[in-house]
């Protein structure tokens, strides 16, 4: 929590001999508030209005219009939720407005420990949610948060002649705790959605980077005369490629339309970078289970017997797509299949005499 500090009029003076505007903190414009606010109530009127208002201009202009605010009336305690174009390169880097949650709040929590603990809960919350949401999702969760620590501060926003010895007396702690909850579960249902989301931007990267890098290679071996790209197999191991790849994409599509978002999901607070990077190698492994199912199958390896008519192109296309859609299932295929060969070396080299102590296949 911010700490409630008096600050002076010295970036005023200071901002009346230079003409570029002056850095105004949130500490400054509450303290300016503050004062201006004791000036109306008192019969001697003051520049105090002239000094709120020079700050408030000064304020908007680094943060941002401000959108939302709580401003305490006996406490130099305020929170205010701010939203800031951007503005020369960086528009193009990061184009939405930046949301952004100030909050001064030690002054009025000094004797409620557990207003302040809440508060502080809330503060963390918009830290996710200023990471992880963007758009009309973010606007709501922020302009909930705001609200929610407003109605806390409202209950300790008393004089300091009438303020009680426990503070959270004041305070409906399964109110508080069924907002922060209502809250949290509106961020994640949104988060989730817009991890599926960021991740399907990345498969989208990492599938025109897949078809890149096989014409490519495709171009490259085809030159150099190690490669028939005419040959049947050739054809097929093509197709497996990119039915695989597809495969991946459709998985992900098929669960980022579904309305169901609990259970194991995405980990929507590594970051965005994180996530489009995840999602650009999951067409690749796609690819990867697609290709092998055509080796395992051809060379007799993998468990899945087809008749003489039934290998055709069609079919390895059908197989490499379901091992991108599903990975879980073509790791189980590809995984019991090294199991059982494992099982055959030890029994071949059981057989053989082999001196193997301590019974490990490869030695």
């Amino acid at each position: 929590m911010a700490m409630a500090i008096h600050h002076s009029a010295e970036w005023l003076r200071r901002r009346t001999r230079s003409p570029e505007p002056i850095s105004v903190s949130f500490p400054e414009l509450v303290a300016a508030r503050f004062r201006w606010q004791d000036e109306v109530r008192s019969t001697d009127p003051s520049d105090r209005p002239a000094e709120f208002k020079e700050a408030l201009a000064a304020f908007k202009h680094e943060h941002g219009e401000i959108l939302e605010a709580h401003w305490c009336t006996n406490k130099r305690a305020a929170v205010a939720l701010t939203l800031k174009s951007v503005d020369g390169i960086h528009r193009f880097v990061r184009p939405k407005p930046v949301l952004r949650l100030h909050a001064l709040t030690a002054e009025a929590t000094k004797h409620a420990p557990e207003v302040s603990a809440g508060l502080h809960r809330l503060q963390i919350l918009s830290v996710r949610v200023n990471n992880v949401l963007r758009g009309m999702p973010a606007h709501v969760a922020m302009q909930r948060i705001v609200f929610a620590m407003g109605h806390l501060l409202t209950a300790v926003d008393v004089p300091d002649d009438k303020e009680p010895p426990g503070g959270d007396a004041l305070v409906d702690r399964k109110a508080v705790d069924r907002d922060a909850r209502d809250i949290e579960q509106y961020y994640h249902r949104a988060a989730v959605r817009a991890a599926r989301i960021t991740f399907f931007c990345g498969m989208l990267i990492g599938l025109v980077g897949l078809i890149g890098v096989s014409v490519a290679a495709w171009l490259g071996l085809d030159h150099a005369g190690l490669f028939d790209g005419k040959s049947a197999d050739a054809r097929t191991v093509v197709l497996c490629i990119a039915m695989g790849a597809i495969g991946a994409l459709v998985s992900l599509m098929s669960r980022t339309a579904a309305r169901r978002v609990d259970g194991p999901d995405l980990d929507y607070e590594l970051g965005r970078d994180t996530l489009k990077w995840m999602g650009s190698f999951r067409p690749v492994v796609g690819a990867t289970f697609g290709v092998v199912l055509f080796f395992g199958i051809r060379s007799g390896v993998l468990p899945i017997d087809l008749k003489p008519g039934q290998q055709n192109n069609a079919t390895f296309a059908l197989l490499a797509f379901l091992a991108g859609f599903s990975e879980r299932w073509a790791r189980g295929l590809v995984g019991g299949a090294a199991a059982d060969l494992s099982k055959r070396s030890f029994a071949w080299r059981g057989s053989a005499g082999a001196c193997n102590p301590c019974k490990c296949p490869l030695s």
